[in-house]
């Protein structure tokens, strides 16, 4: 598992975490209704409309897809807004970050975050809560030497700070001994340490039409290996594995409370998970560096207003008024949101290089002209 000798994972940079949006503008004939957790178009008479603009996004574009992957979504309970994960893992089983792409018809935005270590909806769909990953590899040593851990400390200080140079200062001391106190083994074969940073980001109050999320990043909150939450609004941080491997549970929790300032300090900490909100994840096949996804097979999403079919290796989507498909491009169809703005895919690797995954995550976002 090639890496430099130090990795630093840190999406809080405004250029790991983006907020795309199209500068689309209302259509008559993108009308609809939701009633529960279907969605139906309103009855009107089909007229002809230009074809839409697809993009592509991978939900790993700049890290590693490892030796193998899991795949995984969620769809709110109206199907407007989707939640793709990739989750890789290295060789033994040994832990690598994720991506994540959050995308949502009702503000025509999709959030894409790289380098995470878990993240999970509120019960409600109002937050999302992510944990940041943060990565050191010894070098030639069986150790992390204490000073190594200063430019990640100043990184986040900086961040947090904002521009207070006295209590970035202050930050960046405290910073490096909780990080130290806090990081957690990666590895079986290498000697790599982690840390998790946890952030909730408010969903419903993402600017339409905003292009980053630097205003909006919370304040640190070191120790976050796993994300749930409680029955509410109370947000359960796994503070470390119980093993070296990637889908190794957390060991204990503590517990916060998401707010537009960042997340509270710890009010409480628990090892009882009972009380988690349940999340029922849709899995689909798992991505292995050895052989590809059979993407010619046929599949049929009926997501609510919109249809999404699989043949021959492409997907289509049909939307009311459309006279004919819209060929969205190359894959099997995973899931799609309720009007076929966002289908979360399996697909070809564009770039694919020797010891690489020939199958990527994708979400094709369709953005009416």
């Amino acid at each position: 598992m090639p890496r430099p000798a130090l990795l630093l994972l840190l999406s809080l940079l405004a250029c790991n975490v983006r907020v795309d949006r199209a500068t689309d503008s209302p259509r008559a004939d993108s009308a609809r209704r939701t009633v529960g957790a279907t969605t139906t178009a309103a009855p009107r008479i089909d007229t002809p409309r230009a074809p839409p603009r697809v993009v592509r996004h991978d939900v790993i574009a700049r890290g590693s897809h490892g030796m193998s992957a899991r795949v995984r979504w969620l769809l709110s309970p109206d199907r407007l807004s989707m939640l793709v994960v990739e989750d890789p893992a290295s060789v033994e089983a040994d832990p690598l970050s994720n991506g994540i792409i959050f995308a949502s018809e009702k503000r025509s935005a999709l959030v894409h975050i790289e380098d995470v270590w878990d993240a999970a909806p509120s019960p409600d769909w109002r937050w999302l809560a992510y944990s940041q990953a943060l990565v050191l590899r010894g070098e030639h040593r069986d150790t992390i030497a204490a000073k190594r851990w200063g430019p990640v400390a100043s990184r986040l200080a900086a961040l947090t700070a904002a521009g207070d140079a006295a209590r970035e200062a202050r930050l960046q001391r405290d910073l490096e001994r909780e990080l130290r106190a806090k990081s957690f083994p990666v590895s079986g074969m290498a000697y790599m340490y982690g840390v998790g940073s946890g952030h909730a980001l408010r969903l419903d109050s993402l600017a339409i039409g905003a292009q980053d999320l630097r205003d909006t990043l919370p304040v640190v909150h070191l120790g976050a290996w796993r994300v749930r939450w409680l029955r509410g609004d109370t947000l359960a941080l796994g503070q470390r594995p119980s093993r070296s491997q990637d889908d190794a549970p957390a060991d204990r929790w503590a517990l916060v409370v998401p707010a537009s300032g960042g997340l509270s300090p710890t009010i409480a900490a628990i090892t009882d998970t009972s009380r988690f909100a349940p999340l029922d994840w849709a899995q689909g096949p798992t991505l292995d560096i050895s052989s590809a996804i059979d993407v010619a097979a046929e599949k049929r999403i009926d997501a609510g207003a919109a249809q999404v079919q699989s043949r021959g290796g492409s997907i289509y989507l049909t939307r009311p008024g459309d006279a004919t498909p819209v060929v969205v491009g190359p894959g099997l169809a995973l899931a799609a949101t309720a009007n076929g703005r966002y289908i979360a895919a399996l697909a070809p690797r564009a770039d694919r290089r020797e010891h690489e995954s020939p199958t990527v995550t994708v979400v094709y976002e369709v953005i009416p002209q």
